[in-house]
This record gives C-alpha cells, sequence and structure tokens, in this order.
C-alpha cells in the first residue's frame, strides 16, 4: 500500500508538471499531495536539492525509514522537512553531498545533480562514474533515455517541468543490482 501511495503521489507531481501540450490535457491540479508548496503550481519553479531527493526517493521507491537516529551531512538537521529522504539517499548512495560535509539541501539543484541522484538511484552510478561527474552521469542518462526530449545547461537549474519529464522518462528504465541489468523497472516497484 506504502509503494501504491508513493508512485500515486510521484505520477502527480510528473503528470502536473507541464509534461502536456497544453493546460487541456493536463489533469487536475488540486491534489498534488504537498508538491503545490514546492512549485507553488509553476511547473517552471526551481526546485531545491532537498525537494529534488524527495521526488526522486518517491519515484524509484527507495525505501525510507520513519527517523534516522544521524544526520549524514552537517547542514542537514532532523527538523528539515525532507530529513528522511535526504538520510535514505545518502544510504543508498544516492547523493554524497559536497566536500565540507555539507549538502546544502536549500539550494537550487543543477541539471547534473538531479541526473546524478537519478542515475544512482536506478543503480547505475558508481565510484568509476563519480571519478568522471559531471559528465559520465550525463553520457549514462543520455544513453538510458531519461534526458530525453529535457533541454539542459550544465550549471543550470531544474524546474519542477524538467525534473518530472526525467523522472517519467525513469520509469521504464531498467534497475541495476550488483552491476547486473534486470528486468525489474521503478514502474515494476509500485
Amino acid at each position: 500500500m506504502k509503494k501504491f501511495i508513493c508512485l500515486a503521489l510521484a505520477l502527480t507531481f510528473v503528470l502536473s508538471c507541464g509534461a502536456f501540450a497544453s493546460a487541456a490535457e493536463a489533469p487536475s491540479t488540486e491534489n498534488l499531495g504537498g508538491y503545490t508548496n514546492i512549485t507553488n503550481g509553476d511547473p517552471s519553479t526551481r526546485i531545491t536539492r532537498g525537494d529534488a531527493v524527495k521526488m526522486v526517493c518517491l519515484m524509484i521507491a527507495i525505501e525510507v525509514q520513519s527517523s534516522y537516529d544521524e544526520a549524514p551531512f552537517a547542514d542537514v538537521s532532523a527538523t528539515n522537512a525532507n530529513f528522511n529522504y535526504i538520510c535514505a539517499a545518502a544510504e543508498n548512495g544516492i547523493v554524497v553531498g559536497y566536500g565540507d560535509g555539507n549538502f546544502y539541501p536549500d539550494q537550487t539543484v543543477t541539471y547534473e545533480e538531479a541526473i546524478k541522484m537519478i542515475v544512482c538511484a536506478l543503480g547505475y552510478g558508481s565510484d568509476d562514474a563519480l571519478a568522471g561527474y559531471p559528465d559520465t552521469y550525463i553520457e549514462i542518462a543520455e544513453g538510458l533515455g531519461i534526458v530525453h526530449d529535457v533541454p539542459y545547461t550544465i550549471g543550470g537549474t531544474v524546474g519542477g517541468n524538467e525534473l518530472g519529464v526525467m523522472l517519467y522518462y525513469a520509469l521504464d528504465t531498467p534497475i541495476m543490482v550488483d552491476g547486473v541489468v534486470t528486468d525489474v523497472t521503478p514502474r515494476s516497484l509500485h
């Protein structure tokens, strides 16, 4: 049931992000599961690193505990709205933060950061890929079709529309486990 609710919330966000040719095609945005607070109904609103982590965890069905004993980053406290998601993402190698021990959850997420989060959540990130950041992650995302039709600029910030489209494409991407591509996709997890 929890996975179904996560999928419903994530899909509601993706579908409300403007991945439609016109507003007439978009579904109702009355209940976005809290995402109206992130985009204020505007899919071009820039997304924070903390909110991006939450969306990735929800879409890829990353298991998030109800509480964590310790913060993985100096600047992420238990009072942060995305604390549990950030902890789960760090625990699963989706995010590693900055070299200074901080994550900067309120900083706007860049394209390369969002791409890395998605690629790692799908299991395609590695220490080798990290050495080639961001180019290796971008190449992987392009090869998987995650950034198909998503115009991006290195260093540019990500809006709800772009992140929603990338997460939508990730739904049908086979997940890699221990170096082996599986038949499991994020969509089949829910």
